[in-house]
Protein backbone atom coordinates (compact mmCIF):
# COMPACT_ATOMS: atom_id res chain seq x y z
CA UNK A 1 0.00 0.00 0.00
CA UNK A 2 1.21 3.25 -0.91
CA UNK A 3 2.43 5.99 1.78
CA UNK A 4 0.45 8.89 2.30
CA UNK A 5 2.76 11.87 3.61
CA UNK A 6 1.89 14.59 5.15
CA UNK A 7 4.33 17.97 3.96
CA UNK A 8 4.29 21.01 5.13
CA UNK A 9 5.56 23.61 2.39
CA UNK A 10 7.05 27.04 3.76
CA UNK A 11 7.86 30.38 1.35
CA UNK A 12 10.38 32.10 3.53
CA UNK A 13 10.28 35.47 1.72
CA UNK A 14 6.31 35.76 2.25
CA UNK A 15 6.12 33.37 5.18
CA UNK A 16 3.36 31.91 3.22
CA UNK A 17 2.45 27.87 4.37
CA UNK A 18 0.73 25.47 3.03
CA UNK A 19 -0.09 21.38 3.80
CA UNK A 20 -0.47 18.96 1.36
CA UNK A 21 -0.79 14.67 1.63
CA UNK A 22 0.96 12.96 -0.90
CA UNK A 23 1.52 9.38 -1.89
CA UNK A 24 5.39 8.95 -1.39
CA UNK A 25 6.23 5.79 -4.49
CA UNK A 26 3.84 7.28 -6.95
CA UNK A 27 4.03 11.64 -6.63
CA UNK A 28 7.73 12.43 -8.33
CA UNK A 29 9.88 15.64 -7.06
CA UNK A 30 8.23 17.26 -9.91
CA UNK A 31 5.14 16.73 -9.20
CA UNK A 32 5.63 18.21 -5.88
CA UNK A 33 7.28 21.35 -7.52
CA UNK A 34 3.75 21.77 -8.99
CA UNK A 35 1.87 21.55 -6.23
CA UNK A 36 4.09 23.69 -4.41
CA UNK A 37 3.79 26.52 -7.15
CA UNK A 38 -0.32 26.25 -7.14
CA UNK A 39 -0.43 26.23 -2.71
CA UNK A 40 2.48 28.91 -1.93
CA UNK A 41 0.81 31.40 -5.66
CA UNK A 42 4.40 31.58 -7.11
CA UNK A 43 4.46 33.71 -10.26
CA UNK A 44 7.57 31.71 -11.30
CA UNK A 45 7.68 27.77 -12.28
CA UNK A 46 11.31 28.02 -12.18
CA UNK A 47 11.55 26.92 -8.27
CA UNK A 48 14.18 25.15 -5.60
CA UNK A 49 13.05 23.03 -2.58
CA UNK A 50 15.11 22.74 -0.02
CA UNK A 51 14.60 20.21 3.14
CA UNK A 52 13.85 20.96 6.90
CA UNK A 53 13.68 24.65 6.48
CA UNK A 54 15.22 27.85 5.90
CA UNK A 55 18.57 26.91 7.37
CA UNK A 56 19.56 23.82 5.47
CA UNK A 57 21.64 23.10 2.21
CA UNK A 58 19.91 20.05 0.86
CA UNK A 59 18.81 20.52 -1.83
CA UNK A 60 16.14 18.56 -3.31
CA UNK A 61 14.81 19.83 -6.65
CA UNK A 62 16.31 23.19 -8.84
CA UNK A 63 14.03 23.62 -11.80
CA UNK A 64 17.21 24.82 -13.62
CA UNK A 65 19.44 21.69 -12.71
CA UNK A 66 16.67 18.97 -12.79
CA UNK A 67 15.42 19.16 -16.49
CA UNK A 68 17.69 16.44 -17.63
CA UNK A 69 14.57 14.33 -17.09
CA UNK A 70 16.03 11.51 -14.42
CA UNK A 71 15.95 13.93 -11.57
CA UNK A 72 12.29 15.24 -12.19
CA UNK A 73 11.39 11.27 -12.18
CA UNK A 74 12.59 10.86 -8.49
CA UNK A 75 9.50 10.23 -6.11
CA UNK A 76 9.19 11.65 -3.08
CA UNK A 77 10.39 8.73 -0.80
CA UNK A 78 13.78 8.21 -3.40
CA UNK A 79 14.18 11.75 -2.33
CA UNK A 80 14.29 10.78 1.27
CA UNK A 81 10.79 12.83 2.12
CA UNK A 82 8.87 11.47 5.07
CA UNK A 83 5.62 12.47 6.84
CA UNK A 84 6.18 15.51 8.66
CA UNK A 85 8.64 16.98 6.64
CA UNK A 86 8.95 20.68 6.52
CA UNK A 87 10.30 21.60 3.06
CA UNK A 88 11.30 25.64 2.07
CA UNK A 89 10.17 26.45 -1.49
CA UNK A 90 11.77 29.99 -3.22
CA UNK A 91 11.99 31.36 -7.13
CA UNK A 92 15.31 30.40 -8.46
CA UNK A 93 16.76 34.48 -7.90
CA UNK A 94 14.53 33.93 -4.62
CA UNK A 95 17.39 31.11 -3.55
CA UNK A 96 20.42 33.29 -4.85
CA UNK A 97 19.76 35.88 -2.19
CA UNK A 98 19.25 33.22 0.76
CA UNK A 99 22.08 31.25 0.12
CA UNK A 100 24.48 33.95 0.80
CA UNK A 101 25.56 35.75 -1.71
CA UNK A 102 25.69 33.53 -4.78
CA UNK A 103 27.56 34.79 -7.95
CA UNK A 104 29.30 37.40 -5.93
CA UNK A 105 33.53 37.81 -5.48
CA UNK A 106 35.21 35.66 -2.82
CA UNK A 107 36.07 39.13 -1.50
CA UNK A 108 32.87 40.00 -0.85
CA UNK A 109 31.62 36.93 0.30
CA UNK A 110 34.67 36.79 3.04
CA UNK A 111 33.35 40.20 3.68
CA UNK A 112 29.98 39.29 4.76
CA UNK A 113 30.81 36.36 7.08
CA UNK A 114 34.25 37.49 8.66
CA UNK A 115 32.86 39.63 11.75
CA UNK A 116 29.36 37.81 12.92
CA UNK A 117 31.73 34.52 14.46
CA UNK A 118 33.06 37.42 17.41
CA UNK A 119 30.72 40.28 17.19
CA UNK A 120 27.89 36.80 17.91
CA UNK A 121 28.63 37.42 21.63
CA UNK A 122 27.23 40.50 22.37
CA UNK A 123 23.78 39.27 20.50
CA UNK A 124 22.84 42.53 18.39
CA UNK A 125 24.51 45.68 18.23
CA UNK A 126 28.16 46.50 20.39
CA UNK A 127 28.52 49.95 21.80
CA UNK A 128 31.10 48.96 23.86
CA UNK A 129 33.97 50.14 21.81
CA UNK A 130 32.45 53.82 22.69
CA UNK A 131 32.36 53.79 26.06
CA UNK A 132 36.32 54.87 26.15
CA UNK A 133 36.17 56.07 29.94
CA UNK A 134 34.32 53.00 31.69
CA UNK A 135 36.62 50.66 29.36
CA UNK A 136 38.70 50.35 33.02
CA UNK A 137 35.36 48.95 34.64
CA UNK A 138 34.85 46.79 31.73
CA UNK A 139 38.01 45.19 30.65
CA UNK A 140 36.04 42.05 29.48
CA UNK A 141 33.53 43.56 27.49
CA UNK A 142 36.40 45.87 26.28
CA UNK A 143 38.66 43.32 24.90
CA UNK A 144 35.93 41.81 23.26
CA UNK A 145 35.19 44.40 21.14
CA UNK A 146 38.55 45.17 20.03
CA UNK A 147 39.02 41.27 18.81
CA UNK A 148 35.75 41.90 16.93
CA UNK A 149 36.79 44.98 15.83
CA UNK A 150 40.03 44.07 14.80
CA UNK A 151 38.93 41.05 12.70
CA UNK A 152 36.52 43.18 10.68
CA UNK A 153 38.52 46.45 10.05
CA UNK A 154 41.25 47.63 11.31
CA UNK A 155 40.71 51.09 11.15
CA UNK A 156 37.94 51.02 13.24
CA UNK A 157 39.68 48.88 15.70
CA UNK A 158 42.00 51.60 16.18
CA UNK A 159 39.50 54.57 16.14
CA UNK A 160 36.66 52.18 18.49
CA UNK A 161 34.26 52.28 16.12
CA UNK A 162 30.73 50.22 15.82
CA UNK A 163 30.58 46.22 15.64
CA UNK A 164 27.61 44.66 14.07
CA UNK A 165 26.57 41.75 14.56
CA UNK A 166 24.41 40.96 11.36
CA UNK A 167 23.05 37.40 12.46
CA UNK A 168 21.80 38.98 15.52
CA UNK A 169 19.98 41.63 13.77
CA UNK A 170 18.42 39.61 11.06
CA UNK A 171 17.14 36.97 14.02
CA UNK A 172 16.16 39.49 15.65
CA UNK A 173 14.32 40.80 12.56
CA UNK A 174 12.27 37.23 11.88
CA UNK A 175 11.08 36.96 15.19
CA UNK A 176 9.74 40.45 15.82
CA UNK A 177 7.94 40.08 12.14
CA UNK A 178 6.70 36.59 13.20
CA UNK A 179 5.31 37.96 16.31
CA UNK A 180 3.39 40.65 14.44
CA UNK A 181 2.17 38.55 12.10
CA UNK A 182 0.63 35.86 14.46
CA UNK A 183 -0.72 38.99 17.01
CA UNK A 184 -3.96 39.39 14.79
CA UNK A 185 -4.76 35.67 14.70
CA UNK A 186 -4.83 35.45 18.62
CA UNK A 187 -8.72 36.24 18.20
CA UNK A 188 -10.99 35.53 16.15
CA UNK A 189 -12.68 37.25 13.68
CA UNK A 190 -16.86 37.83 14.18
CA UNK A 191 -19.47 39.86 13.98
CA UNK A 192 -23.39 39.53 14.34
CA UNK A 193 -25.43 37.85 11.72
CA UNK A 194 -22.16 35.99 9.68
CA UNK A 195 -22.51 33.34 7.29
CA UNK A 196 -19.97 30.27 7.12
CA UNK A 197 -18.45 31.62 4.44
CA UNK A 198 -17.80 34.72 5.69
CA UNK A 199 -16.58 32.85 9.35
CA UNK A 200 -14.14 30.43 7.11
CA UNK A 201 -12.59 33.28 4.97
CA UNK A 202 -12.16 35.47 8.06
CA UNK A 203 -10.76 32.84 10.32
CA UNK A 204 -8.05 30.98 8.87
CA UNK A 205 -7.05 29.71 12.14
CA UNK A 206 -8.98 26.65 12.94
CA UNK A 207 -8.58 27.14 16.16
CA UNK A 208 -10.15 30.90 15.65
CA UNK A 209 -13.08 29.08 13.35
CA UNK A 210 -14.08 26.66 15.73
CA UNK A 211 -14.13 28.97 18.84
CA UNK A 212 -16.55 30.84 16.09
CA UNK A 213 -18.71 28.21 15.41
CA UNK A 214 -18.98 26.79 18.61
CA UNK A 215 -20.28 30.15 19.60
CA UNK A 216 -24.24 29.03 18.96
CA UNK A 217 -25.07 32.15 21.96
CA UNK A 218 -23.94 34.48 19.02
CA UNK A 219 -24.08 32.47 15.95
CA UNK A 220 -26.86 30.14 15.90
CA UNK A 221 -26.73 29.89 11.95
CA UNK A 222 -23.37 28.80 11.30
CA UNK A 223 -23.61 24.77 12.49
CA UNK A 224 -26.75 24.56 10.84
CA UNK A 225 -25.39 26.04 7.52
CA UNK A 226 -22.18 23.56 7.96
CA UNK A 227 -23.96 20.44 8.37
CA UNK A 228 -26.17 21.28 5.35
CA UNK A 229 -23.74 21.71 3.36
CA UNK A 230 -20.78 19.83 4.48
CA UNK A 231 -22.86 17.12 6.64
CA UNK A 232 -19.85 14.55 6.76
CA UNK A 233 -17.96 17.25 8.64
CA UNK A 234 -19.93 18.68 10.80
CA UNK A 235 -21.11 14.88 12.20
CA UNK A 236 -17.02 14.27 12.93
CA UNK A 237 -16.75 17.54 14.65
CA UNK A 238 -19.76 16.91 16.58
CA UNK A 239 -18.14 13.39 17.97
CA UNK A 240 -15.69 15.40 20.06
CA UNK A 241 -18.19 17.01 22.47
CA UNK A 242 -17.17 20.38 21.65
CA UNK A 243 -13.32 20.04 22.49
CA UNK A 244 -11.50 23.25 20.25
CA UNK A 245 -8.50 21.83 19.66
CA UNK A 246 -9.23 18.39 18.40
CA UNK A 247 -12.00 20.09 16.39
CA UNK A 248 -9.38 22.43 14.76
CA UNK A 249 -7.43 18.94 13.82
CA UNK A 250 -10.16 17.18 12.52
CA UNK A 251 -11.01 20.47 10.67
CA UNK A 252 -7.34 20.83 8.97
CA UNK A 253 -7.27 17.07 8.10
CA UNK A 254 -10.50 17.25 6.29
CA UNK A 255 -9.59 20.80 4.60
CA UNK A 256 -6.14 18.94 3.81
CA UNK A 257 -7.85 16.11 2.16
CA UNK A 258 -9.84 18.17 0.39
CA UNK A 259 -7.10 20.48 -1.07
CA UNK A 260 -4.63 17.38 -2.29
CA UNK A 261 -7.67 15.62 -3.87
CA UNK A 262 -8.83 18.95 -5.89
CA UNK A 263 -5.20 18.94 -6.78
CA UNK A 264 -4.90 15.81 -7.80
CA UNK A 265 -7.43 15.39 -9.84
CA UNK A 266 -6.34 18.60 -11.80
CA UNK A 267 -3.08 17.30 -12.14
CA UNK A 268 -4.69 14.33 -13.51
CA UNK A 269 -6.79 16.10 -15.90
CA UNK A 270 -3.95 17.85 -16.89
CA UNK A 271 -2.27 15.08 -17.66
CA UNK A 272 -4.58 13.08 -19.58
CA UNK A 273 -5.35 16.45 -22.10
CA UNK A 274 -1.72 16.14 -22.52
CA UNK A 275 -1.76 12.52 -22.97
CA UNK A 276 -4.36 12.67 -25.75
CA UNK A 277 -3.16 15.91 -27.68
CA UNK A 278 0.11 13.73 -28.30
CA UNK A 279 -2.11 10.47 -29.43
CA UNK A 280 -4.50 12.73 -31.89
CA UNK A 281 -0.70 14.60 -33.58
CA UNK A 282 0.39 11.13 -33.75
CA UNK A 283 -2.68 9.72 -34.98
CA UNK A 284 -5.40 12.35 -36.14
CA UNK A 285 -8.03 9.24 -36.58
CA UNK A 286 -7.46 7.92 -33.28
CA UNK A 287 -11.44 7.68 -32.27
CA UNK A 288 -10.63 7.59 -28.16
CA UNK A 289 -8.63 11.03 -28.58
CA UNK A 290 -11.20 12.35 -30.75
CA UNK A 291 -13.95 11.43 -28.50
CA UNK A 292 -12.43 13.34 -25.46
CA UNK A 293 -11.61 16.59 -27.21
CA UNK A 294 -15.33 15.82 -29.43
CA UNK A 295 -16.84 15.90 -25.58
CA UNK A 296 -14.62 18.76 -24.42
CA UNK A 297 -15.75 20.72 -26.92
CA UNK A 298 -19.24 20.26 -26.43
CA UNK A 299 -19.21 20.91 -22.46
CA UNK A 300 -17.71 24.50 -23.68
CA UNK A 301 -20.14 25.24 -25.95
CA UNK A 302 -23.21 24.28 -23.27
CA UNK A 303 -21.09 26.51 -20.84
CA UNK A 304 -20.60 29.34 -23.43
CA UNK A 305 -24.33 29.22 -24.39
CA UNK A 306 -25.72 29.38 -20.71
CA UNK A 307 -23.36 32.78 -19.76
CA UNK A 308 -24.59 34.31 -22.97
CA UNK A 309 -28.65 33.24 -21.96
CA UNK A 310 -27.53 34.61 -18.83
CA UNK A 311 -25.96 37.82 -20.10
CA UNK A 312 -28.92 38.41 -22.38
CA UNK A 313 -31.46 37.95 -19.43
CA UNK A 314 -29.49 40.72 -17.52
CA UNK A 315 -29.77 37.81 -14.32
CA UNK A 316 -27.06 37.84 -11.78
CA UNK A 317 -24.88 34.93 -12.56
CA UNK A 318 -23.15 35.05 -9.02
CA UNK A 319 -25.51 33.11 -7.13
CA UNK A 320 -25.45 34.27 -2.85
CA UNK A 321 -23.88 31.82 -0.34
CA UNK A 322 -27.32 31.24 1.58
CA UNK A 323 -30.55 31.10 -1.03
CA UNK A 324 -34.18 31.15 0.60
CA UNK A 325 -34.49 27.75 -0.27
CA UNK A 326 -31.88 26.80 2.48
CA UNK A 327 -33.95 28.45 4.68
CA UNK A 328 -36.50 26.71 6.86
CA UNK A 329 -40.20 28.28 6.45
CA UNK A 330 -39.90 29.72 10.15
CA UNK A 331 -36.81 31.81 8.70
CA UNK A 332 -38.29 32.91 5.85
CA UNK A 333 -37.35 30.53 3.40
CA UNK A 334 -39.16 27.52 1.45
CA UNK A 335 -37.16 24.73 2.94
CA UNK A 336 -39.39 21.89 3.26
CA UNK A 337 -42.38 23.72 1.57
CA UNK A 338 -44.58 21.50 0.27
CA UNK A 339 -47.10 23.93 -2.12
CA UNK A 340 -49.81 20.88 -2.60
CA UNK A 341 -49.93 19.82 1.25
CA UNK A 342 -50.64 23.64 1.76
CA UNK A 343 -53.22 24.25 0.11
CA UNK A 344 -54.90 20.99 1.06
CA UNK A 345 -54.23 22.51 4.64
CA UNK A 346 -55.89 25.89 3.91
CA UNK A 347 -59.10 23.79 1.92
CA UNK A 348 -59.29 21.72 5.47
CA UNK A 349 -58.68 25.21 7.67
CA UNK A 350 -61.86 26.74 5.09
CA UNK A 351 -63.80 23.96 5.49
CA UNK A 352 -63.47 23.84 9.48
CA UNK A 353 -64.92 27.34 9.74
CA UNK A 354 -67.44 26.97 7.48
CA UNK A 355 -68.83 23.27 9.35
CA UNK A 356 -68.21 25.61 12.53
CA UNK A 357 -70.30 28.21 11.08
CA UNK A 358 -73.00 26.23 9.90
CA UNK A 359 -73.20 24.49 13.17
CA UNK A 360 -73.64 27.69 15.39
CA UNK A 361 -76.57 28.50 13.06
CA UNK A 362 -78.56 25.64 12.94
CA UNK A 363 -77.86 25.98 17.14
CA UNK A 364 -79.14 29.01 17.16
CA UNK A 365 -82.51 28.08 15.33
CA UNK A 366 -83.29 25.54 17.63
CA UNK A 367 -82.74 27.36 20.48
CA UNK A 368 -85.43 29.61 19.43
CA UNK A 369 -87.74 27.21 18.51
CA UNK A 370 -87.37 25.94 22.16
CA UNK A 371 -87.64 29.72 23.46
CA UNK A 372 -90.96 29.87 21.02
CA UNK A 373 -92.53 27.13 22.51
CA UNK A 374 -92.23 27.88 25.67
CA UNK A 375 -93.85 31.08 25.07
CA UNK A 376 -96.63 29.01 23.69
CA UNK A 377 -97.47 26.66 26.22
CA UNK A 378 -97.34 29.86 28.61
CA UNK A 379 -100.01 31.65 27.01
CA UNK A 380 -102.42 28.20 26.69
CA UNK A 381 -101.58 27.80 30.23
CA UNK A 382 -102.75 31.85 30.95
CA UNK A 383 -105.54 31.26 29.12
CA UNK A 384 -107.17 28.05 30.49
CA UNK A 385 -106.55 29.85 33.90
CA UNK A 386 -108.93 32.67 32.75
Amino acid sequence: MDEIVNITLFHPPTSRTDAISLPSSTTTISDLANFATALLDLESGEIVIRKDGVDSNQTLYHSLETKDGEGEERTLSQCGIENGDLLSVYTVSEAKKSSGGEGQSPKRKTARTGGPSAAGTSGGLDFSALLGASSSSHPASHASSNSSSKSTSNHYSSNGGLSFNIQGLLAASNSNSNSTSSAPSQQPVEWDKMNLDEAIFRNPNPINLMKVLTNTTRHPNLLKELNYHEPQTYKRLMTVNGDISQMATIWRETRMKSHTLRFLQQHEKVNKEDAMRKRLEANPMDEEANKYFGEKIRLDNVQKQYEQMMEDSGDVMVAPFLHEKDLPVAKGGTLGFDAERKNAEIEAHYERLEKAEESGKSGGGKSEEKEGDGDGKSEDTMDESK
